[in-house]
């Protein structure tokens, strides 16, 4: 990501003012401006993103050719995002219903953008019919993403029923992470039996007892 390198030169009181450079491949060639700073021995300057094992600094004073560079090569090193999140599901309701919520973070030790994070939502092994989703992604800082969203769960045909929300993140310096946040949703309300009225039958009588019958919040032909 972003590094800062405090980098120490001569001082060569011919130039007041020094150039800082940056080579990624072992000082053949000058590749990444990093700003011009006073010559007084020493800057902080910040690197950009990218990775090499063949990185050196060169100082050049300004208007004039005197330079100094880094006597070994360094290296420079990016990471992916980290991405942290937790949802909460549950119990359907009365019409075999449930809203999850979720939330995460990306953070990056370069930049991330929330244009560049992607969630969707999906439930394993097709025990149940998912919503439309909602996903809420704010720019907490230019290296951190804050994500809420939530999504129906509905029509229950196995329980508990796991839902797998997954979250993709690119950062500034082209590193991809991806991670998911599964929890369940269950259904546990038993079924409803209505048996026949009491009726009342003499010995020899031949009547009709009538048929039991169920209902359920989510099966809706539940089996006797």
């Amino acid at each position: 990501g972003y590094n800062r390198d405090l980098h120490s030169f001569p001082t060569r009181r011919s130039s007041d003012l020094v150039v800082i450079w940056l080579s990624t491949d072992g000082g053949l060639t000058q590749s990444h401006n990093l700003g011009t700073t006073a010559n007084d021995g020493s800057a902080e300057v910040t690197l950009p993103c990218l990775n090499t094992n063949q990185a050196r600094i060169f100082v050049f004073g300004l208007g004039n050719n005197f330079f100094d560079c880094s006597n070994t090569n360094f290296t420079i090193s990016s990471n992916r995002p980290t991405i942290a999140g937790s949802a909460i599901g549950g119990a359907v309701d009365a019409s075999c219903s449930r809203t999850v919520t979720f939330s995460a973070t990306v953070d990056d030790d370069c930049s991330v953008s929330a244009a560049d994070v992607n969630v969707t939502a999906s439930v394993l092994s097709s025990a149940a019919t998912l919503g439309p989703l909602t996903v809420v992604e704010s720019q907490s800082a230019s290296d951190r993403v804050s994500i809420t969203g939530s999504v129906n769960v509905f029509g229950l045909t196995a329980s508990p029923a796991t839902v797998r929300i997954v979250v993709t993140a690119n950062d500034g310096c082209g590193n991809t992470a991806a991670t998911f946040i599964e929890t369940t949703v269950t259904d546990q309300t038993a079924p409803v039996i209505s048996c026949p009225v009491d009726l009342t039958f003499e010995c020899d009588d031949i009547g009709d007892f009538g048929a039991a019958s169920a209902t359920d919040n989510c099966d809706p032909n539940p089996a006797l």
